[in-house]
């Protein structure tokens, strides 16, 4: 399959978790309410003030803590796909979404460090 837009590769990603939890019985919302409750135990609620976003102390928490969460939801991804190749794939992009998650932390915090006077 040729995928030429972001739009597409989401519809695509989405349409495989579909089958995969439909698979196991699952449903979508099962997934998001897992991943929530994860989030949860970590100190991070969506502001439902903000309309179900998350909001600057959350986020902060998410950066700070995204090596436990991500892989916290890989286990739990784990537990849903039984295929190798997507396994290795879920492996992959868990993993990148800990860098980018540890690359902000770093930026950010870099960003509230007073510069060194000479």
């Amino acid at each position: 399959m040729i995928i030429s837009s972001n739009e597409q590769c989401i519809e695509y990603e989405e349409d495989c978790i579909k089958v995969y939890m439909n698979k196991n019985g699952k449903t979508i919302d099962s997934l998001i309410m897992l991943m929530e409750n994860i989030l949860v135990s970590y100190g991070i609620d969506k502001a439902r003030y903000h309309g179900g976003t998350l909001e600057g102390t959350s986020i902060q928490k998410l950066l700070q803590n995204a090596n436990r969460i991500f892989t916290d939801f890989k286990e739990e991804i784990i537990k849903i796909i039984t295929e190798k190749s997507t396994l290795k794939i879920v492996d992959k992009e868990v993993s990148h979404y800990i860098e980018i998650c540890t690359l902000f932390d770093s930026l950010f915090s870099l960003s509230r460090t007073p510069p060194l006077e000479h």
